[in-house]
């Protein structure tokens, strides 16, 4: 009985999702048309098919027959940090879903990743961080007062007071 908890979750993915990270033939297809990794100085942890056999193998660390029998193996913060640089730095262009031998849709795929780094406390990425804290104090993420919300207003537009 594994004592300690995954440190990725899978939870943001659909079943379809799951299978595509499976379905990764390594063919390198996405590798050639990737603008970002083209233009990383062609840095080999930026491209798709790198992005997704990483995934694989923390998904492994974690849920694999190894960890169910001794426990999830322990994924280092800075390993995650890393990937998920990796991850925020490409565009989302979805030229290597478009050219996958394997048909894996990537943009969704990146998508339900970022969101499950999140749910870790890796990301939202740059001043994007400050959104959650912002907004759970002031209600928007502006730094301005509830009560002036509708501000912008002109006094010619009325607003309803019975929404039916």
């Amino acid at each position: 009985m594994p004592k300690n908890k995954p440190v990725i979750s899978l939870e943001n993915f659909t079943p379809t999702q799951l299978m595509e990270y499976d379905a990764c033939t390594r063919c390198g297809e996405c590798v050639k048309y990737c603008p970002t990794y083209d233009g990383r100085n062609k840095d080999q942890a930026i491209e798709p098919r790198d992005k997704i056999l990483r995934w694989r193998e923390y998904v492994t660390r974690s849920y694999g027959w190894k960890a169910k029998l001794l426990g999830p193996a322990r994924i280092p913060d800075e390993e995650l940090k890393k990937y998920t640089d990796d991850l925020y730095n490409c565009t989302t262009c979805g030229m290597c879903g478009t050219v996958c031998c394997a048909g894996i849709d990537t943009i969704e795929l990146w998508e339900a990743n970022r969101a499950n780094l999140v749910k870790r406390g890796f990301g939202p990425y740059g001043k994007q961080s400050l959104f959650p804290r912002l907004i759970g104090e002031g209600h928007n993420p502006y730094l301005k007062q509830q009560k002036d919300r509708l501000a912008w207003m002109t006094p010619d537009i009325k607003v309803a007071e019975n929404r039916t």
